[in-house]
C-alpha cells in the first residue's frame, strides 16, 4: 500500500501536465493481463484513462474502473466522462 502510493505521489512532482499513459504505464497492463490481473483504471488523469482504454481496447484487455466518480454528476477532475463509462462498458 505505502509503495502504490509513493509511486502515485512521485508522478505529481512532474512538470508536464497530461502527459499521459507513459511507455512503462502500457507494459505494466500488458505484463498485469498475461498474469492475469485486471489493471484498474480509478482516479487516473483523463489523459491517462483516454491512453489506457485505447491501449486495452487495441491488446483486448478489458478495463476496469471499481469507483469512480461521474463527471457529468460531479465535476471532479479525476472524475470519468460519460465518453469513457460508455467506452468500458460496452
Amino acid at each position: 500500500m505505502f509503495a502504490a502510493k509513493l509511486v502515485n505521489w512521485k508522478g505529481n512532482f512532474r512538470k508536464e501536465a497530461n502527459r499521459g499513459l507513459t511507455p512503462l504505464g502500457k507494459e505494466a497492463i500488458v505484463w498485469l493481463a498475461n498474469a492475469g490481473i485486471l489493471t484498474d483504471i480509478t482516479h487516473m488523469s483523463d489523459q491517462s484513462r483516454k491512453d489506457a482504454i485505447a491501449w486495452m481496447e487495441e491488446n483486448q484487455i478489458p478495463p476496469l474502473s471499481t469507483h469512480d466518480g461521474f463527471k457529468p454528476i460531479q465535476n471532479h477532475p479525476r472524475g470519468m466522462e460519460e465518453e469513457d463509462v460508455l467506452r468500458i462498458y460496452q
